[in-house]
């Protein structure tokens, strides 16, 4: 078995490296993965209740979901997630930044995506998906980077 074939049969990873966690404790990724799932719940919720019930557009019902999931994720990932004691305002800028970027390319997605003929509740999940990845990195690169 060549060096390359034995790197990636130990490390038996599907992820790019800047996806993954590795110097993160298990309990770190655990509490990760249980607020990311609540955020996408909240996301996907209120997106549906403002697109099905109350028949608003894609924007203000992606605005509402992303921005609540995002006011929830940002503190259950600075207390619970990696117990941030305090919110420096540096983080809050770069978090700022963060989720103008994941909101429009999250926005666009579903646009696209509802253009082409999905469903918005079946364009939701999927902007959900590739938005996710894309918020871990420049999470885990840029905002909550622990000193």
């Amino acid at each position: 078995m060549s060096n390359y074939q034995q790197k990636n049969k130990a490390s038996n990873n599907i992820f790019p490296e800047s996806l993954r966690f590795k110097d993160l404790s298990k309990s770190i990724i655990f509490k990760h993965g249980i607020v990311s799932m609540i955020s996408a719940i909240i996301d996907f919720g209120l997106f549906t209740i403002m697109v099905e019930y109350l028949e608003k557009t894609i924007f203000l019902s992606h605005l509402l979901g992303f921005s609540t999931a995002t006011i929830f994720g940002f503190y259950a990932h600075s207390f619970f997630t990696f117990e941030i004691n305090k919110i420096e305002f540096k983080r809050l800028l770069l978090f700022i930044v963060q989720i103008i970027l994941v909101f429009n390319i999250g926005l666009f997605l579903l646009e696209f995506m509802v253009d082409i003929g999905f469903e918005p509740t079946i364009a939701k999940p999927i902007q959900l998906f590739f938005t996710f990845f894309l918020n871990i990195t420049i999470g885990k690169k840029i905002t909550f980077i622990v000193k």
